[in-house]
């Protein structure tokens, strides 16, 4: 639940470096616990974005239901400038903690009773990570804090299916490595100032500006669809120019970049690690930076080099630095605002495979150059989506957008079929694995809502005191823990959606043969553990409770007709059409079941 927004404010919208969102949890700061977005300045020494900026507001909010609980309308807004004196100091900070301390004392008993029945923090999980090739076991750098960057998408067009591959997956690790008791603080750019966004917004006369915002809006709008949660931090690039100027005039100081024609170069012969993400051989990386330099009239020292700066050229954006008129290069956009916004080493950095050369290993290079640190520790990259086992991209003209998917599948049935592959191997995208993800999603939504009608005011109990693990029954613990054994493996999710559909048939057949209160509500809450952490939450479920009352309202008066017809037939003594029906029904996934009291159906577990 989210309690403070925190973010950078300026009136101008082109130089608010960042906008930021508080998430999740709390997280344990020296002696006091912070709710979730808080005050990070005073809990985590890597994340001070704000101290930077000359002016700052700090608004907390609560949810309207525990207004009681927290002053609403502490708005504090400091400027540098009126800050200097030790008694406005003094005061600004009483008021801060004072409002921190009354909210902690009410959601620390909130955060135990919230992760009664959860894995401890000490939990162990392997990661693959890219960097080794290898499976390690997770350790982030400052626990239970977790920082996690993943490259978001470079706004020229509408979103497809590949970006929702991706932005789906790390939902998935972000949702779990929250559930396993971390504080993920996750950051993921939009990119939207580069060659192709110069290109499409010269083609369609509009600036960069008009269609990066058409663009964003567009991106947001289908992570909200797919209920993918929105990012602690959501970084423009366009918004942190001066931030980079900065961090390349330290790679020059460093002696890692030289200026050139108006452009900057990073040194790569200067870095001795160079290509130990991709281990790529050095000739190769050469003759690739070669074909590069020839197509766009790069002059390096080295093939090898890439642009930190690139000198201005007629039409193209461009703002005033050391070395003259221009832009950021693109790699260069992604060290900057991770480093700005979690910190100079970081736990994990996420995105596609097509990133790791040479994206990836670019930002390596300039991060490591100019800190002297380890930039990240954990490399994590998705596999593609394919199309007749080709990539999907835009460049290849195979995609399919958001909005073209869902004007034919419900959104939740995207989701699942992104979920179905483990997040590092390729998903083909075809009708037949869309429909089976439909029909997937269908027998979640309806065990859901069924059992959610079964407990009625039962399910408020188990949210507000979730069941203790050890008193789980046998075989509802059982598979909580295949679940966790699962995702503990590199968030293994077509293991985890086994365990899923077995939970599912659990809680059919419990609510056929009766099973009392307890085993229901421990049903309840190891079906939505499973679902809360695939991305299928509560909130989510209900924006189609009013479409699946309707449909099973609608779906129930058509099966009546046929028990009817099937009635009259075996009353008539046709038995032969009365079994023609039963089977026409048992093979679209209706099984009838006849007693004392007449005719009945339910969905088969087939």
């Amino acid at each position: 639940m989210k309690i403070f927004s925190m973010k950078a404010f300026d009136t101008e919208e082109m130089s608010n470096p960042c906008s930021a969102r508080a998430g999740g949890r709390g997280f344990k700061g020296r002696d006091l616990w912070m709710p979730g977005g808080a005050a990070w300045h005073l809990c985590a020494p890597n994340i001070r974005p704000f101290l930077s900026n000359s002016n700052m507001t700090l608004q907390p909010w609560v949810h309207s239901q525990y207004s009681s609980f927290a002053p609403q309308n502490l708005h504090v807004v400091g400027n540098d400038r009126n800050l200097h004196s030790l008694p406005c100091l003094t005061a600004l900070t009483s008021v801060i903690l004072a409002a921190i301390v009354e909210i902690s004392c009410y959601y620390a008993i909130k955060r135990d009773r919230f992760l009664k029945g959860r894995p401890s923090v000490k939990a162990s999980m392997h990661i693959y990570n890219t960097l080794t090739k290898e499976m390690e076991e997770f350790a982030p750098l400052n626990p239970p804090l977790v920082t996690m960057y993943a490259c978001g998408p470079t706004v020229y067009d509408s979103p497809h299916v590949g970006h929702a591959r991706s932005a789906v997956a790390f939902d998935v690790i972000r949702r779990y490595l929250e559930y396993k008791g971390y504080d993920v603080v996750f950051a993921r750019n939009f990119t939207d100032i580069d060659d192709k966004m110069i290109a499409r917004a010269s083609q369609r006369g509009i600036t960069i500006l008009q269609l990066a915002k058409q663009y964003i809006a567009e991106y947001e709008l289908a992570m909200d669809q797919l209920n993918v949660k929105p990012p602690v931090f959501s970084p423009r690039a366009t918004h942190l120019i001066d931030t980079m100027i900065k961090f390349i005039q330290d790679l020059e100081e460093r002696g890692f970049a030289y200026a050139k024609n108006g452009s900057v170069y990073f040194s790569v012969p200067k870095f001795e690690h160079y290509g130990r993400l991709s281990r790529k051989p050095q000739k190769e990386i050469a003759d690739i930076g070669r074909r590069d330099s020839e197509e766009f009239g790069e002059d390096k020292d080295d093939p090898r080099d890439f642009a930190l700066w690139k000198a201005e050229k007629p039409g193209e954006p461009s703002w005033d630095s050391p070395w003259g008129k221009g832009r950021p290069g693109w790699h260069l956009e992604c060290s900057v605002m991770s480093s700005h916004l979690l910190g100079e080493s970081i736990d994990i950095h996420g995105g596609g495979r097509d990133l790791i050369f040479p994206h990836h290993e670019n930002e390596i290079a300039q991060s490591e150059a100019r800190s002297g640190k380890m930039f990240c520790k954990y490399w994590l990259h998705n596999g593609f989506v394919t199309v007749d086992k080709e990539k999907m991209s835009k460049s290849l003209g195979n995609f399919f957008t958001v909005e073209q998917v869902l004007g034919e599948y419900e959104a939740p049935a995207l989701r699942m079929f992104l979920v179905s592959a483990q997040y590092r191997n390729p998903i083909d995208y075809s009708k037949d694995l869309l429909d089976q993800a439909m029909k997937n999603w269908q027998k979640a939504r309806d065990a859901w809502f069924a059992l959610i009608d079964a407990l009625g005011a039962e399910v408020k109990a188990v949210d507000e005191s979730p069941i203790a693990r050890d008193e789980l029954p046998a075989d509802l613990a059982e598979i909580q823990a295949e679940f966790e054994a699962a995702m503990d493996e590199d968030f293994n999710t077509p293991r985890a959606l086994a365990t899923l559909f077995i939970t599912i048939k659990t809680v059919n057949e419990g609510l056929i043969k009766g099973e009392d209160t307890p085993f229901l509500k421990a049903a309840y809450q190891v079906l939505k553990t499973i679902l809360d952490v695939l991305g299928f939450d509560a909130r989510y479920m209900n924006r189609f409770a009013s479409t699946t009352k309707e449909a099973g309202k609608q779906l129930d008066a058509l099966l009546q007709y046929f028990i009817e017809q099937r009635n009259q037939e075996r009353k008539a003594r046709n038995f032969e059409k009365a079994d023609e029906i039963r089977e026409f029904l048992k093979a679209a996934g209706i099984e009838l079941m006849d007693g004392k009291e007449g005719t009945t159906w339910k969905a088969s577990n087939s």
